[in-house]
């Protein structure tokens, strides 16, 4: 069930490279970078995610980023991912199982579509994620 109008998703076309060194990643002077450490601390505690299951990757000139989360046994298989676009202060989810759609994306630290049954909307799916929201 999708709540919400879906946003723009032209950045799927994008081309991101794996970041390499996160620490040098980290110290680069862009303004948004700050966000982009805590959302990876906040994403790596969220999903209790051990040292080097959380890929993060940025584009070419659009500065947008990526945060690929790995499953924690040996084959270290996608699980899930976000993409944060800070020029329009958003994050977009996405599941393994359907890696092409969003199921959700927030605008303003506000959710802005839900694509998910509504047992797991009555479960609050969208208050799962708060911590790393928080972080925007």
């Amino acid at each position: 069930m999708a709540l919400g109008k879906l946003l723009d998703l032209t950045y799927m076309a994008t081309v991101f490279s794996t970041v390499k060194d996160l620490a040098d990643f980290f110290k680069t002077s862009l303004p948004e970078m700050k966000i982009v450490k805590r959302l990876y601390n906040s994403i790596k505690l969220t999903f209790n995610a051990p040292e080097g299951r959380v890929i993060v990757q940025c584009s070419e000139g659009d500065r947008l980023y990526k945060f690929i989360i790995l499953s924690n046994d040996v084959h270290k298989y996608p699980i899930c991912n976000f993409v944060y676009i800070p020029s329009l202060d958003r994050l977009d989810f996405y599941s393994q199982d359907m890696p092409h759609m969003p199921m959700l994306q927030w605008k303003n630290k506000k959710p802005v579509f839900k694509n998910y049954s509504e047992a797991l909307d009555r479960a609050g799916m969208d208050k799962i994620f708060i911590g790393i929201i928080n972080t925007l």
